[in-house]
């Protein structure tokens, strides 16, 4: 057995579990939260898009945890664990869980969606990873 970073025992030599924080916010003139969408049919599960992220480097968190944050100084108000990760071309337009909105075609446009099963121990965690002023993630970091 070997001690973590976060003070947790694992195997050794298994894979440490990856986690990610990110800044989330309501959409204009509501309380939704800006890309997070449940997944039809499968209770607790949800959809959250439209992320820059890496592909390959991403698909690490798998099995992982997602945590969702107001800024990076209050604790995470939904997360979950990561069930898979989906790429998306904003340029293909509207889909179920995407929404064109005004200037998103002068973003970069192969984008991901997380879809993971929400989980109360995922609620009121702490940011971790990434924390100078510009930073909307954490980066992927170990759990």
């Amino acid at each position: 057995m070997q001690l973590t970073q976060s003070g947790s025992l694992k195997q050794k030599g298994s894979e440490e579990m990856k986690a990610l924080h990110l800044i989330n916010k309501k959409e204009e003139n509501s309380n939704k939260r800006k890309g997070i969408n449940s997944v039809k049919d499968e209770p607790g599960v949800f959809m959250s898009c439209c992320w820059d992220f890496d592909f390959l480097e991403a698909k690490e968190l798998i099995g992982g945890k997602i945590y969702f944050h107001n800024d990076k100084a209050t604790k995470s108000f939904l997360g979950g664990k990561v069930l898979d990760v989906i790429q998306i071309n904003m340029g293909d337009g509207e889909t179920e869980y995407y929404s064109p909105e005004p200037g998103d075609k002068e973003k970069r446009q192969n984008r991901l969606m997380f879809k993971f099963q929400v989980s109360e121990d995922c609620r009121e965690v702490k940011w971790s990873g990434r924390n100078h002023s510009m930073s909307w993630t954490s980066g992927i970091i170990d759990a």
